[in-house]
């Protein structure tokens, strides 16, 4: 027998395409669930507050360490913990784009602004078109990360 024959085999991170549903089976009963919509979302989440599910064949509220993945057999409190541990963007993003957007905004409007200001009027307060540029460019830059944040939650879904 070759060595790729008995090497175990890890199955892929991530599912080829997004499931909109999953079937967990209880460790109590055997019984099987099929778990979709919102409260598929809250489950694969490990961020999520919730610390049980329902088993559909016996009725029962239970603690994620008694449910599996039926086709990986994974405990669930296991799988949440697994995915608590991964990086929160998968390093699609780079930590250091966030504060350029934030900074890069600021200074240039408020450069822009002093710049107009005191040309426009020789009797303006210095510094005036400085604060306010950059009052206007943090909000802008602040907003824009608001709006990065939640343009790409996190699907936990995609993985197995």
């Amino acid at each position: 027998m070759s060595q790729s024959e008995t090497a175990p085999t890890n199955p892929p991170l991530y599912f080829p395409t997004i499931p909109t549903s999953r079937e967990y089976v209880h460790a109590g009963c055997g019984g099987r669930t099929t778990i979709s919509g919102g409260d598929f979302l809250r489950l694969v989440n490990p961020r999520d507050q919730a610390t049980k599910t329902f088993c559909a064949a016996c009725g029962q509220l239970a603690t994620f360490d008694q449910f599996s993945w039926i086709d990986t057999g994974e405990n669930l409190a296991a799988y949440r913990q697994r995915l608590a541990t991964l990086p929160p963007h998968s390093g699609k993003r780079v930590w250091w784009v966030r504060p350029l957007v934030v900074i890069g905004p600021t200074l240039l409007l408020a450069l822009i602004l002093e710049i107009v200001m005191r040309f426009k009027s020789a009797n303006d307060r210095p510094g005036a078109g400085l604060q306010m540029g950059a009052m206007i460019g943090f909000l802008g830059g602040a907003g824009t990360v608001i709006l990065m944040n939640r343009a790409n939650p996190i699907d936990y879904r995609a993985y197995r």
